[in-house]
């Protein structure tokens, strides 16, 4: 805190440095943690970079980016769409990406049921009833909606999850709209 006094015509300055020295240190600490904030939630240059050349993903803070395909393809056509990307079928590996599920769901598909599916990256194509990822993981995150994995008439061993982005084994012929996902 700085002071002064009158005197005699003299002026005296008076600091007081406590003060001071606490609100500079207040405001360092405060700039640097919105620094590292920032950093966390913000893309990559790396990441900048592959989302120029790849039009149509979107960056989730927190998540990685994203793009929603609307046309309904089968879970082996939005797999190789994917990786044509060069990315993969999103896996919800999060409570963070379970929320990018319902908002791109609410955002590109209108009139939908309480039913629809979306492909994501996961199946038991290698070991009945033993569901992997799509990048050959443990599913670790299992988010199942009630009842499910089901395997309907023999015929579901590939991943969807309902708008809720909940999880429900689908039949991977079946045609369904899918998320690319990107995480560097």
């Amino acid at each position: 805190m700085l002071s002064s006094t009158a005197e005699d015509g003299e002026i005296e300055f008076r600091i007081s440095l406590i003060p001071l020295e606490f609100s500079t240190m207040f405001l360092v600490s405060a700039i640097l943690l919105a620094c590292l904030a920032l950093a966390s939630s913000a893309p990559s240059a790396k990441e900048l970079k592959w989302v120029k050349s790849s039009p149509g993903y979107e960056y989730f803070s927190g998540a990685g980016f994203y793009k929603f395909y609307e046309q309904r393809v089968t879970w082996g056509e939005a797999w190789a769409t994917c990786v044509n990307d060069g990315t993969h079928l999103m896996t919800i590996d999060s409570e963070k990406e379970v929320e990018v599920v319902k908002e791109l769901f609410g955002r590109y598909i209108k009139n939908y049921s309480r039913m629809q599916n979306i492909a994501v990256g996961f199946h038991d194509l290698y070991k009945k009833d033993v569901f992997t990822s799509i990048t050959d993981d443990p599913l670790e995150f299992q988010n199942w909606a009630t009842g499910e994995p089901n395997n309907f008439e023999g015929k579901e061993r590939c991943g969807g999850a309902y708008v809720t982005a909940k999880f429900n084994d689908i039949s991977c012929d079946s045609l369904n709209p899918f998320i690319c996902e990107y995480k560097s």
